[in-house]
């Protein structure tokens, strides 16, 4: 009878709790490859998913939320993938053909808002025959 009470109170928080561990959504592992990012079950150590993406990808940030995550591939393209639908939405290319720069991403990161990230960039163009090194920078990349 001593510890009936805590018998009790323990017994009610699992009750309490069961629902919210069948709440849970299972648990998906993004891997990095070349022209795909793989889907892996992370519950039955299976692939489910295989989302093709052009480029050998490097690296990639989750946006708040989780739905949406940018995978940086071929250090110019910058692919933003639905991770619920497991498909890819849009594919941006970094490299500004109006002026000739070719720009290479050494890093990115979200920014937070769920619309924009940052990039570290470099920029090289040839003028006149001689190359031309842009200083690095930090861009905020609208993703829209």
């Amino acid at each position: 009878m001593k510890y009936l009470k805590y018998f009790c109170l323990t017994a009610l928080m699992f009750c309490l709790l069961a629902p919210a561990g069948l709440a849970q959504a299972r648990d998906l592992i993004f891997t990095l490859g070349y022209d795909v990012l793989e889907v892996i079950d992370g519950e039955t150590d299976t692939v489910t998913g295989s989302i093709p993406l052009k480029g050998w990808t490097r690296a990639y940030t989750v946006l708040p939320g989780g739905k949406r995550m940018v995978v940086s591939a071929s250090r110019h393209y910058l692919h933003i993938v639905d991770t619920e639908n497991l498909k890819l939405v849009k594919t941006l290319d970094l490299n500004d053909n109006k002026e000739g720069w070719d720009r290479f991403d050494f890093g990115i990161t979200s920014a937070g808002d769920g619309k924009t990230i940052y990039a570290h960039l470099q920029g090289r163009r040839t003028v006149g025959g001689e190359a031309e090194i842009a200083n690095p920078m930090i861009a905020q990349i609208d993703l829209d």
